[in-house]
């Protein structure tokens, strides 16, 4: 998984942030969300991503994955990069 948010970060084809996500034009693939994100943000990304029916996963210390501090959500618009990181 790391591998292919890498290739989305480079391809500039990664939302990051709720906020962003929510006010995106783009669509949005596939959301990955870090553990520890507040039970508040975690709801509203939760309904967001039911109401546009996306899948969303989560994981442990996206910091990390992404090499970016602060980052809790992500989402990804390429398609074929997202259903790598879904498989």
């Amino acid at each position: 998984m790391e591998r292919y948010i890498g290739l989305a970060i480079r391809a500039r084809e990664v939302i990051f942030g709720l906020d962003n996500i929510v006010g995106c034009r783009k669509k949005i693939f596939v959301v990955v969300i870090d553990d520890t994100l507040q039970e508040s943000s975690r709801h509203k990304i939760e309904k967001y991503c039911a109401d546009k029916n996306i899948r969303f996963f989560y994981v442990t210390d996206l910091e990390s994955k992404v090499k970016k501090c602060g980052v809790k959500v992500i989402g990804v618009t390429n398609k074929n990069i997202a259903e790598q990181i879904i498989n």
